[in-house]
This record gives structure tokens, C-alpha cells and sequence, in this order.
């Protein structure tokens, strides 16, 4: 199949998901399987490769798999050991969804939100109210 030649940014984007897709393929029970039986290699020609071929992951799958294999489900990729964070769902719509986080991905989260708030325009002095 023959992609576009992919802008800087996509480059960047493909780059890291296939980082994501070397440490999830093998070692996540959850997404591993499904990944593999929608075809997405951990060397993906493109990131519109993988939008097109990614299945579709509900809510509902999550907490099933949770319930299946409580406590966390199969959706870890490392060792339980190596999370530093605990989150969960409010559960006001069903069985609470519960979630680990790394130091890497709490800090990439995190990274995350402060590029949304300095896009916004929040500066140093601002207040604002993060519901979450």
C-alpha cells in the first residue's frame, strides 16, 4: 500500500506510536491480541495505517476485563510493581474503571495538561478551577 509522504509532525507522531506500539504488543494482554488481529505490526508504515485499522475499545470492555481479572484487568503492559499512581472512575454510571500510571506516563499526562493551559493563555498568577 503507498502513503503520502508524511509532514514533520506525522513523522514525529509515527515515530513515537511505534515506540508505543514495541512495549504494548508483547506485553499487554489486553490490547496485544487486538492489535495484532487488526493487523497493526510494531512497525507501522503510517499513523493514518494504524487510525483506519485500530478496533474500536468501549468503556464497557475495560470494566469487563477488569471484572475478569480483578483487580487492574489485562490492560497493563509492565509489571504491576513499576506503576506509582492508582485512578479511577467516579463509578456513577456502572462499576468504577480503574487505571495504573507510571512515573513516565503520569509525568507525559501531566506535560500534557500544562501545554493545554499555556495554549489557553493561563500564566503564572492565574487561578483556575481543574475539576478532575
Amino acid at each position: 500500500m503507498n502513503f503520502p509522504m508524511p509532514s514533520e509532525i506525522e513523522m514525529d507522531q509515527l515515530v513515537r506510536l511505534c515506540a508505543m506500539l514495541r512495549e504494548i504488543l508483547p506485553n499487554n494482554r489486553f490490547y496485544g491480541p487486538r492489535l495484532a488481529a487488526a493487523g497493526i505490526t510494531k512497525e507501522i508504515e503510517s499513523v493514518s495505517q494504524f487510525l483506519n485499522a485500530a478496533p474500536l475499545t468501549t468503556k464497557q470492555e475495560l470494566v469487563d476485563d477488569q471484572g475478569v481479572y480483578p483487580p487492574y484487568g489485562s490492560n497493563l503492559t509492565y509489571p504491576v510493581e513499576r506503576y506509582t499512581r492508582y485512578n479511577q472512575t467516579s463509578g456513577t454510571t456502572g462499576r468504577p474503571l480503574r487505571w495504573l500510571d507510571t512515573t513516565e506516563s503520569w509525568e507525559w499526562m501531566v506535560g500534557n495538561w500544562l501545554e493545554v493551559y499555556r495554549a489557553s493563555g493561563v500564566a503564572p498568577g492565574d487561578r483556575i478551577f481543574f475539576a478532575f
